[in-house]
């Protein structure tokens, strides 16, 4: 229901809403989908992540009306007191995972979705905070707007909060109806609730099959069977048919209510992307210094052992000069596939969710994470051409720097650009690591010298 499975899948039943069938191509248009994990960027504040979403969301609307819809949100979520706080991950404070989960949250409450799915919200999270969660879903069911979400243990005195509750064993609907209907349903069938238990725990065990041992296994699955067969057979079960019947075959029906779709064109995405990917990068000092430095200090390794190089052809140096560009030039592919396989994958793991959520393609975001890439890239190949160009006391001229310049700069980017092409087909970066390891063995050893074409003796 939230268009997440590939398209050559086999789709078997019907959806509809309002009394109208949705079809599979409109599922991503009319459900929000809320992951059990929060994927989000870490060095981004709260009130920066939603900006750009609402920027990538909505087309039109002036800078003071995004900022009263992104403060509308967050006041909704109780938000407001972390809006000026990093996100954060493991390495470094910022804010809650309850609070990281009521981000992810609001950023689908900014496509403005009628029919919001949640895939187990309170995983990860202590007692109280799964608590505040669910209450708040249940804040959010009554204005307006239909939640759906599955849930493991909850705590008994949220029970009262749900308007239905469903059961699936095996596939198979067993239940679905009030909390009041539940207790009522499975009291009729001989299972009442005991005294000081809670109703959820009970009833999921009571509809659970045990695989412990073969006779456990029948004997559970039996009374999965008989409680299915209860409630098909019970007239609560024929009157929600009887519901639906009635609803398709209504004279006017209401219209189906598909999130807010007049988003930006693609450059306007394209560039609040960009915007994106540079501020949380430049808040990554170390990712800054690390990227800029790189190069310098792969090279100051070649000068320690080539401080200067002699000008005297009878003593080498022209294979002293091919060898000293051999080793720039081979290095030089590392570099970028080290910051490719360091920096990308959180953002493709972003990427990934807000693409599915139809907020812009895939290709845009790789797009801007290269574009942001080059200024970062000329910038530390000029550092360190600048460094041991001189010190090694190369030609000194102009336009040769310039041109050992991009002969070096030309390798770095291929060998980061190579690891982004990896990265979007393997989503193991370690896998990736050792790919573009041996692709760029495989070119230095080509261009080395040491691989040379053996013609046969006849």
């Amino acid at each position: 229901m939230s268009g997440r499975l590939r398209r050559t899948g086999t789709l078997v039943g019907e959806v509809f809403v309002n009394g109208q069938e949705l079809h599979r191509e409109q599922f991503q248009d009319c459900f929000s989908y809320v992951l059990q994990s929060d994927t989000l960027l870490s060095n981004l504040t709260v009130r920066e992540t939603l900006n750009y979403t609402a920027l990538l969301a909505i087309r039109r609307g002036s800078q003071g009306f995004f900022q009263n819809k992104v403060e509308a949100v967050m006041t909704e979520l109780s938000l407001s007191h972390v809006a000026d706080q990093l996100i954060g991950n493991y390495s470094f404070g910022g804010i809650s995972h309850g609070e990281r989960r009521r981000v992810s949250i609001a950023a689908q409450l900014l496509q403005d979705p009628k029919v919001m799915l949640f895939d187990e919200p309170t995983t990860g999270l202590d007692c109280m905070t799964a608590n505040q969660i669910v209450v708040l879903l249940a804040e959010l069911a009554r204005r307006d707007r239909i939640v759906i979400l599955t849930i493991h243990q909850p705590r008994s005195e949220l029970f009262q909060l749900f308007d239905k509750i469903a059961i699936l064993s095996c596939g198979e609907l067993v239940f679905c109806g009030t909390p009041v209907e539940m207790l009522d349903f499975f009291s009729g069938c001989g299972y009442p609730c005991p005294e000081h238990s809670n109703p959820f725990d009970f009833y999921m065990d009571l509809t659970s099959v045990d695989t412990q041992s073969k006779e456990r296994e029948i004997e559970t699955y039996k009374r999965v069977q008989m409680i299915e067969f209860a409630y098909k057979e019970s007239a609560m079960y024929h009157k929600t048919l009887e519901a639906i019947e009635r609803t398709k075959h209504l004279k006017t029906l209401p219209k189906i209510p598909f999130k807010t779709r007049d988003s930006p064109g693609a450059l306007s995405k394209l560039c609040v992307l960009l915007r994106r990917v540079m501020r949380n990068l430049l808040r990554n000092k170390l990712a800054v210094t690390m990227r800029l430095t790189q190069n310098l200090i792969m090279g100051l390794f070649v000068i320690f052992f080539l401080l200067r190089l002699g000008k005297d052809v009878l003593k080498g140096a022209i294979q002293d000069r091919v060898g000293l560009l051999y080793q720039f030039v081979g290095a030089m592919p590392y570099t970028g596939m080290l910051n490719a396989v360091t920096l990308f994958p959180v953002l493709r793991a972003v990427s990934d969710q807000e693409s599915q959520d139809g907020l812009y393609h895939k290709w845009q975001m790789l797009l801007a994470y290269m574009l942001h890439v080059l200024p970062f890239s000329v910038f530390a190949t000029l550092i360190c051409c600048g460094v041991c160009y001189w010190t090694l006391a190369l030609y000194p001229e102009a336009a040769r720097f310039a041109y050992f310049s991009v002969a070096l700069l030309a390798p770095h980017l291929i060998g980061e650009f190579l690891s982004l092409v990896l990265l979007g087909v393997i989503q193991n970066p370690n896998v990736v690591n050792s790919v573009v390891a041996l692709l760029s063995i495989a070119g230095v050893l080509m261009g080395s010298g040491f691989v040379r074409t053996v013609t046969k003796a006849y």
